[in-house]
């Protein structure tokens, strides 16, 4: 099964993340605003298990993704990851509701995408949550090695997901979101 290996931090300044990626030479492949809405199925509880399905859109294309268990012992957040690629947003939601899973989350964000030294570097704002680096490459030390280069200290290194941020947002504020949208 595909892995995926990622870390993030929560970012202060991201103007700094983008300066330091242009001196290092890093390859900036542009940006996008996502819609992505995460689903689980109210029979099997997967969220609850560490499992999920996601459908993204953005101006160029449509991903379904399922994200498997998170592996424990590891600082990065190492889990299954499939893609798969499809022609239409509505059609999927459609099939999606119509199979009986249900949006537990719907949220955007702007996405700013680099590729660097083999890894994939991307700095991402989320309403609400403010700004985040994320570094996905093809292990937990190439991750740290770039993080550092990057002026992000080893313990600002988190394997906590979005979810998490957003669920600590709504305990903070006592609110109950299921839309974080700009």
């Amino acid at each position: 099964m595909p892995k995926e290996i990622e870390m993030k931090a929560q970012l202060k300044n991201p103007d700094l993340i983008r300066k330091k990626l242009k001196e290092l030479g890093a390859k900036y492949l542009g940006k996008e605003k996502q819609l992505n809405l995460t689903f689980d199925s109210p029979y099997f509880k997967n969220v609850e298990r560490g499992k999920f399905l996601r459908l993204r859109r953005t101006e160029k294309n449509t991903i379904l993704t399922f994200k498997g268990n998170e592996e424990s012992g590891s600082d990065a957040k190492i889990r299954e990851e499939i893609e798969v690629q499809v022609d239409s947003f509505d059609d999927m939601l459609n099939i999606l509701t119509l199979l009986g899973f249900v949006i537990k989350f719907k949220f955007e964000k702007k996405r700013e995408i680099y590729s660097f030294e083999g890894a994939e570097v991307v700095i991402d704002e989320f309403p609400k949550l403010g700004w985040f680096c994320e570094i996905e490459a093809d292990s937990e030390s190439k991750i740290k090695r770039i993080a550092v280069k990057l002026g992000i200290m080893p313990e600002e290194l988190t394997n906590k997901t979005y979810w998490y941020f957003m669920n600590e947002y709504m305990k903070k504020t006592n609110q109950e979101l299921k839309e974080f949208m700009f």
